[in-house]
């Protein structure tokens, strides 16, 4: 055989001939039954941070039996069941929140919240939709802090 009879096998070469049109790939559906059951979700887990002792003043503002709780999903919640102000008027009670690890260094720091308009009855304040975190950092979370204003 001469060296041309066989074509080189692997090689690709350029040509001028159009290519031929390319159709779309086909779908289809693969049935089982194979009946498996379904993962459960991980359970969510918390932590629950607590810092009046017993209340905390600023101003005219009062603060008392607070609880901040933080969820493995990256949600916070924020309750204090006894905010209120001596002056009627214009006050409320704001409150922003650092997270710290084990050795005391700051891994996130919540924006500012306020309580609703303040007056000399006491009431409940709740914020369970402004307060979220980086789900990651939920197991480095080892301390909390608060600053807060009236």
């Amino acid at each position: 055989m001469a060296s041309g009879d066989y074509p080189e096998a692997g090689r690709v070469t350029r040509s001028n001939e159009a290519a031929a049109p390319s159709k779309p790939p086909k779908k289809g559906i693969v049935l089982s039954e194979t009946v498996r059951e379904a993962p459960t979700p991980e359970a969510l887990t918390s932590i629950a941070f607590s810092f009046t002792p017993p209340t905390i003043f600023a101003g005219d503002c009062s603060l008392g039996a607070d609880t901040l709780e933080l969820f493995s999903d990256g949600r916070g919640e924020w309750r204090a069941n006894s905010v209120m102000s001596s002056d009627p008027g214009e006050d409320a009670f704001c409150c922003t929140f650092e997270l710290f690890d084990a050795h005391d260094i700051s891994i996130w720091k919540f924006g500012k919240i306020c309580s609703p308009t303040l007056n000399p009855t006491p009431i409940v304040w709740e914020d369970n939709n402004r307060l979220f975190f980086p789900s990651f950092i939920f197991d480095s979370i080892g301390g909390a802090s608060m600053t807060y204003s009236c």
